[in-house]
């Protein structure tokens, strides 16, 4: 029948209604996310930073610099969602030995974990730097300067444990 053949611009978008590519394919924490569009942790979303660049991340904020991200490649995150974002469950997830809260309402490594309080990777632990800062770290020591910090946010970490480290 003419007609019915689809145009070649006519290509469907990447996880639009096709199931998600299998979490081997998709892109770890840290790394760009911008060609696989999606994340091997479920509970990330794959959010644009620029042309160039594209994080799994729990959040984002249109405009902001992750005080994270090498001095420089501090620039602002666009946050356009690249593939499909995580469905928010109630539910936690199917095999959490920990009562913590639903792994999709904590922090990330490299995202602050100030206000959750928690950390997705269950073997970190939540630690303050400053009363304007926590990361999600596997030890910590009072009054050291991390060396990976941007410059100038390299002050000593209070290392007050936030929420409940892990057992």
């Amino acid at each position: 029948v003419l007609g019915t053949a689809p145009t070649p611009s006519a290509a469907p978008t990447p996880g639009a209604s096709a199931p998600a590519p299998p979490a081997g394919s998709c892109s770890a924490v840290g790394d760009d996310c911008l060609n696989t569009m999606c994340c091997q942790d479920s509970s990330m979303t794959c959010f644009e930073k620029s042309a160039y660049w594209g994080g799994c991340r729990s959040a984002c904020t249109p405009g902001a610099i992750d005080p994270n991200d090498p001095v420089e490649y501090q620039t602002p995150w666009t946050c356009t969602v690249l593939g499909t974002a995580p469905t928010p469950s109630a539910a936690p997830t199917p095999g959490a030995s920990a009562p913590a809260p639903p792994a999709g309402s904590c922090s990330a490594v490299g995202d602050d974990c100030l206000n959750t309080m928690c950390c997705q990777d269950s073997s970190m632990t939540c630690f303050e730097k400053s009363a304007y800062w926590g990361g999600c770290r596997s030890a910590c020591t009072p009054g050291a300067i991390d060396p990976n910090d941007p410059v100038e946010y390299q002050t000593p970490w209070t290392c007050t444990v936030l929420g409940t480290a892990p057992t």
